[in-house]
């Protein structure tokens, strides 16, 4: 699990790989959970961006 997760994205992340959709829905509001979509979205997009300039590095390297 990456480190840029916190607790509660973890503990949310492990919850839904067990893919218990009643526990989810005790444990975590509706609201609750579109937040932390929306943060794992965010982070997705971010690490998106983060390989795609680390790629263009590495291609920029190779011309030397």
């Amino acid at each position: 699990m990456p480190s840029c997760f916190g607790v509660k994205e973890r503990e949310f992340i492990n919850d839904l790989r067990e893919w218990n959709i009643r526990k989810m829905e005790k444990k975590y509001s509706a609201s609750y959970r579109r937040v932390l979509k929306y943060r794992l979205l965010q982070k997705r997009r971010n690490l998106t961006n983060d390989l795609l300039m680390i790629n263009s590095i590495l291609d920029k390297l190779q011309l030397f």
